[in-house]
């Protein structure tokens, strides 16, 4: 395995950002993770313990573990500092790469979920830690990590890969980029031939699944604010025109209150896009924590176009509210077509991404 090269955030650099208290993050399940890195204290490059060698337990192993069946496909570009330097400790090294800040990353992420095993945060952190392990997904995962010169490698191409769907190995190939496959809980169904694949069908065509889950990735949650270097990427600016939106949100696993949204199944989020302030269209999604049900809508975008959205859970009685995100003013954003933009959210909006595609 090859050692992932240390990044460490600048405090003197121009291109500085920060990843707030309570946003969580996901990362490859190394070999071996058991539940009891459930409520662990973990550094910012995934160790369990510190500079010091010591470990610290945020919350006590109170878990509980929750079926599921949810099948998806990820796409996230390696921007910043933290997640060279996390994906590094142990996803790139496995798939044969050395980080390196001069060249650029896309992680693909396609997997099965059968189970999620998750921490009780119930009552005060016993410890403090710059984040701690809150959930433990369990199936079968093909990571693809994808990587290219920085110069050739733009935030252009890296959307024209998250469209690519089946034809995706082709249009790494189509780039010249170079990609590794990494495979969690699977087994290439003819030895030696580890195909790029993002859908069940391709999946199903190539692989055998293990019969029992496998971690397959961890989330974590931040305990205090992260600084971090960005890692630009080139990209287009907006300019005025109409664009076809799409819309991806995240809701927290329950009420404000710690109740649940509703009595025995998942909340229906209800996302509503309001463009200057005026309700354009909404969709909901059934019995899900995620909604991706808001896509290709055409919207007309110039200087003062903002952009907002309002998620409730659906109910027959009263709708419950989740929260909202604030007013985006699109083309000051820094964001660019065809990459999604996070929007700041409230409440438990866990996040939403909006994505800008150009309509000729």
């Amino acid at each position: 395995m090859l050692a992932p090269a240390a990044v460490i955030a600048d405090p003197d650099s121009d291109a500085i950002e920060k990843i707030p208290t309570g946003r969580s993050v996901v990362f490859a399940a190394e070999l071996g993770t058991t539940p009891d890195i459930l409520g662990m204290g973990v550094e910012r490059n995934l160790t369990t313990t510190d500079s010091n060698g010591d470990s610290h337990r945020v919350f006590p192993n109170k878990v509980t573990n929750v079926a599921v069946n949810q099948y998806d496909a990820k796409f996230e570009l390696v921007d910043n500092s933290f997640l060279l330097e996390a994906h590094g400790h142990y996803l790139f090294g496995e798939a044969g790469i050395k980080a390196n800040t001069n060249r650029r990353y896309m992680v693909v992420r396609a997997y099965q979920v059968s189970k999620v095993a998750k921490v009780s945060t119930e009552g005060r952190p016993v410890a403090n830690a710059p984040m701690y392990a809150s959930r433990i997904f369990y199936g079968w995962a093909l990571y693809v990590v994808i990587e290219g010169d920085s110069s050739s490698f733009t935030s252009e191409v890296a959307a024209e890969l998250m469209g690519a769907g089946g034809k995706l190995g082709a249009t790494i190939k189509a780039n010249k980029l170079t990609s590794r496959v990494h495979l969690i809980g699977l087994k290439p169904k003819k030895a030696g031939d580890v195909p790029i694949a993002v859908t069940t069908d391709e999946v199903q065509a190539s692989f055998e699944t293990s019969p029992d889950p496998q971690p397959i990735f961890v989330e974590y949650t931040l305990m205090q604010d992260m600084v971090v270097d960005a890692i630009p990427w080139t990209k287009n600016e907006f300019t005025a025109g109409r664009y076809a939106v799409n819309v991806d949100i995240s809701v927290m696993d329950s009420k404000a209150s710690g109740k649940p949204w509703d009595v025995g199944s998942l909340p229906d989020p209800n996302v509503t896009l309001f463009v200057n302030g005026q309700k354009v269209t909404s969709c909901k999604q059934q019995d899900s924590i995620e909604s991706h049900c808001l896509h290709d809508r055409v919207i007309d975008v110039d200087a003062i176009t903002e952009l907002m959205l309002r998620v409730v859970d659906a109910d027959v009685a009263a709708d419950d509210p989740i929260g909202t995100t604030i007013p985006l003013q699109v083309m000051s954003s820094g964001g660019a077509p065809r990459s999604p933009i996070e929007l700041k959210t409230t409440d438990q909006l866990r996040w939403a991404k909006v994505t800008f595609t150009p309509v000729r």
